[in-house]
């Protein structure tokens, strides 16, 4: 994770939209999806650096960027 920035919202390009994806009840916030390329290792040049991994990978969630969502009533 080195150099990986929490802070900034994952985009390729200047302009693009990090599309979130929720699903939710009315009583519980049951999952947010989406895709943030700077954690991607299955592509060049990452792939080379990382090899073949073939298993999950867990990282606290404090580590890696988050969408804000708000609920409004």
């Amino acid at each position: 994770m080195k150099g990986y920035n929490k802070n900034i919202r994952p985009m390729e390009n200047t302009g693009d939209i990090t599309q979130v994806y929720i699903k939710m009840t009315l009583t519980n916030l049951i999952s947010l999806e989406w895709c943030d390329y700077r954690l991607r290792w299955d592509q060049a040049p990452r792939s080379r650096r990382y090899g073949e991994i073939t298993h999950e990978l867990r990282i606290p969630s404090k580590r890696i960027w988050l969408p804000d969502v708000i609920l409004e009533n």
